[in-house]
């Protein structure tokens, strides 16, 4: 039961927690096997998750859930997006991991401290290492999506990038800047 109550934990910041769905597997791979041992007729979930003796994590396991654990916690975890600050959107796709779309932006008071205008972030002449996550969005390709051909996925990611931000989009003072390593989409 705690191993769902952590992953429903996680599963509420999973917007924040880059590849999420991808950490998150060698624990959701086990929770499944759990839930297939424990779905008897005669005994109702909770009973049995308390009487049952559980398998050892495994090395696989044990590096997600501290992955997770890091994710949460790290510093520049979560910032809150500002109106007035431009908004960039970096989409990457790969047929191995899925598709991701990270939301950033170089947070005011840090552009204010570094003498960075708006206008040197639009152009990206600044130093990288100060863009804060606002939002990761994360995504495992279905066995259709597999069988896309490039152009198509990231015409794919694109537009889920642009569905799933849409909120972010319309009410920022500046043109959203999205980054990707396809030049035709």
């Amino acid at each position: 039961m705690d191993l769902e109550y952590f992953l429903g934990l996680t599963g509420f910041y999973c917007q924040f927690v880059p590849y999420y769905a991808f950490q998150t597997r060698p624990l959701r791979q086990f929770a499944k096997a759990l839930m297939k041992i424990i779905h008897k007729l005669d005994q109702c979930r909770a009973v049995k998750a308390k009487t049952m003796l559980l398998p050892p994590f495994t090395a696989e396991q044990l590096e997600s859930f501290q992955q997770l654990k890091d994710a949460l916690s790290f510093k520049q975890f979560l910032i809150h997006d500002n109106l007035h600050v431009p908004l960039m959107i970096a989409i990457d796709t790969s047929y191995k991991f899925g598709f991701s779309v990270i939301v950033y932006q170089v947070p005011s008071d840090i552009m204010t401290k570094k003498g960075i205008t708006a206008e040197r972030v639009c152009k990206g002449k600044y130093d990288r290492k100060i863009d804060y996550i606002v939002i990761f969005l994360f995504k495992e390709l279905s066995p259709a999506e597999i069988s896309y051909w490039p152009i198509e996925l990231k015409t794919f990611t694109l537009v889920f990038a642009v569905k799933k931000t849409c909120h972010l989009i319309e009410v920022n003072d500046f043109p959203t800047i999205i980054h990707t390593d396809h030049i035709l989409v």
